[in-house]
C-alpha cells in the first residue's frame, strides 16, 4: 500500500493558496490554475454540495480521503 500523506498534502495546499495569509498570491492562483480563486472555490463548493465524490469522507483505515479542493484541483493545474 501507498502511503500518499493526504494530510500533509492538503496541509501544504491549504498553506499554500486557502489560508488567510497564503505563501502564494491571487495572481500566482491565477496563473497556475487559469482562474481567479474565487470561481476556483465557487466552482467546488457547487461541486461538493451536489456531488458524494467530492465530499470529505474516510477511507476503510479511518484516514481522511482528499480534501474536496484536492479532488478538483487537477483539471485546473498548470
Amino acid at each position: 500500500m501507498v502511503d500518499r500523506d493526504r494530510i500533509r498534502a492538503n496541509e501544504e495546499l491549504m498553506n499554500d493558496y486557502f489560508v488567510e495569509n497564503p505563501l502564494y498570491n491571487a495572481e500566482t492562483f491565477r496563473d497556475r490554475f487559469c482562474l481567479p480563486k474565487e470561481l476556483f472555490l465557487k466552482i467546488v463548493g457547487d461541486i461538493e454540495a451536489s456531488e458524494e465524490w467530492f465530499q470529505e469522507r474516510y477511507d476503510a483505515r479511518g484516514k481522511p480521503s482528499f480534501m474536496p479542493i484536492k479532488n478538483a484541483r487537477p483539471p485546473f493545474a498548470n
